[in-house]
């Protein structure tokens, strides 16, 4: 059963505050008599005791890590360094901890802790893999070319193979937004093919080469990448992917067969699948096989009926079936954009309105935002980073003190975290609405026109 944070306060209040209190007064009363040897032994079966406790401990963080519980993970951890710094696997705990801070997006306090790291214990194993974590930090952050910069340090201390492809990895994306595609491709070109990372960097290297205009070797660099075994979920992602992107250079390039086939490779489970239906009905439409265009479209409509490209499909369905002479269905689906489509002088009161309503999120946002960087500063300066051994019992209260403060921030961070992205996903999807609105203002006059050449064409047939 996973303990709760006052239940693992009272196992170290038992464990190791009691005991360390009450072999301070033995180790007094043992030292009078100049019994020395029975004081060592009672030592070192509390500092086995206490070890057990800590590995245990550290085994229920790193549960909670790697089932994606990263906060309860930093919780635990937060609590271990404070109470027995002394652990055998002290540099692991604190690693773990960067990570769990990495993963609840606690930058500044991920960067502190994997700095602790390398300044603290400049010869554990896991110094490639702190500076890597620095390394992905700068990236996120957009500091390119300290990103760069980390990558440099990393190489120089001849990591292990697998830290430095990742290395590579982030440090040829640095090179691409910093336009420098030629230094992006090389790097990226020396991950190893073993590397999880590999498919990712010959996508992007893929993209670079696009940058530099080198259409065919793009090509064929994106096809290698489709060329690859379908080994886990991350390698079907990467491969969905490189299927959308090859469809749309084909696309571009007038190569409708070929773009329709890469369109259709992309598997359903893709987070991008429903930008393959639409690029898939356009294709098959470009080589007028509208019957084949039909099902793709139908399939966005149904399985997403809430998506953004719904009404160019719409426009893209009606005109199928005016293709087809099926004029009576042409007439329900441009009845039905009319009827979604304000007159157009309506339009700019709606954008007037979303564009009230975003200033006042954009008030609340930042309110919010400087909510979350006043309590992360906090939780910096309550990080428990000079950690203590010895010390006297009320100290230790005070300490038990701090760590429930370090706590209740932990988890308020966490959750006004997920109230900021909320109101973050929130303003984009009214940004998005706003620009949707004001670039199909004039959809309606041709939807008007669809439905006036269907009827046209249905009194034709008659």
């Amino acid at each position: 059963m996973i303990k709760t944070k006052n239940q693992i306060s009272f196992i170290f209040f038992c464990r190791i505050v009691l005991p360390l209190f009450f072999l301070t007064n033995v180790s007094i009363a043992i030292g009078k008599t100049g019994q020395q040897s029975q004081s060592q032994q009672l030592e070192k079966s509390l500092r086995n005791d206490l070890e057990g406790v800590s590995e245990k401990l550290f085994y229920e963080a790193q549960n909670y890590y790697y089932n994606g519980q990263y906060w309860e993970g930093a919780r635990d951890l937060i609590i271990l360094l404070d109470f027995y710094p002394s652990y055998s696997k002290i540099d692991q705990v604190v690693f773990l901890l960067g990570d769990c801070l990495y993963e609840i997006n606690i930058l500044d306090g991920a960067t502190r802790i994997y700095k602790y790291l390398v300044k603290k214990y400049i010869r554990s194993p896991l110094l490639p893999r702190a500076l890597l974590g620095l390394q992905r930090i700068q990236y996120d952050t957009g500091n390119y070319n300290r990103c760069i910069e980390f990558y440099n340090a990393i190489k120089r201390g001849n990591p292990p193979q697998d830290i430095l492809n990742v290395a590579r990895y982030y440090a040829g994306l640095a090179f691409y937004h910093l336009k420098d595609y030629p230094g992006s491709i090389k790097i990226l070109s020396q991950i190893d093919e073993n590397s999880p990372y590999y498919d990712y960097g010959l996508y992007s290297m893929g993209l670079s080469l696009l940058r530099l205009k080198k259409v065919r070797r793009a090509i064929n660099t994106f096809r290698a990448v489709c060329r690859l075994p379908v080994v886990n979920d991350e390698r079907r992602n990467i491969l969905d992917e490189t299927h959308l992107t090859l469809g749309y250079i084909y696309f571009e390039l007038g190569y409708y067969k070929y773009a329709l086939r890469q369109f259709r490779d992309v598997s359903p489970n893709h987070n991008r699948y429903n930008d393959a239906l639409i690029a898939e009905g356009w294709a098959a439409i470009n080589l007028e096989k509208y019957e084949e265009a039909v099902s793709p479209l139908t399939k966005l409509l149904t399985q997403y009926p809430d998506d953004e490209n719904n009404e160019e499909a719409f426009f893209l369905l009606g005109r199928c079936y005016l293709k087809l002479a099926r004029y009576d269905d042409a007439l329900k689906v441009y009845e039905h954009l009319i009827e979604i489509f304000p007159e157009r002088q309506v339009v700019p009161t709606l954008v007037k309105e979303i564009d009230m309503s975003l200033a006042e999120e954009n008030v609340k946002i930042e309110k919010f935002k400087m909510n979350l960087l006043m309590l992360e500063s906090r939780l910096l300066d309550a990080m428990p980073l000079q950690f203590r051994a010895e010390a006297p019992t009320y100290l230790k209260q005070e300490g038990n003190k701090i760590n429930d403060t370090r706590i209740a921030l932990l988890k308020r961070i966490h959750e006004e975290r997920k109230i900021f992205n909320s109101m973050a996903s929130q303003m984009k999807e009214l940004r998005d609405l706003a620009v949707r609105k004001e670039n199909r203002r004039d959809w309606r006059a041709y939807a008007e026109y669809g439905k006036s050449r269907a009827l046209f064409m249905k009194t034709q047939k008659q």
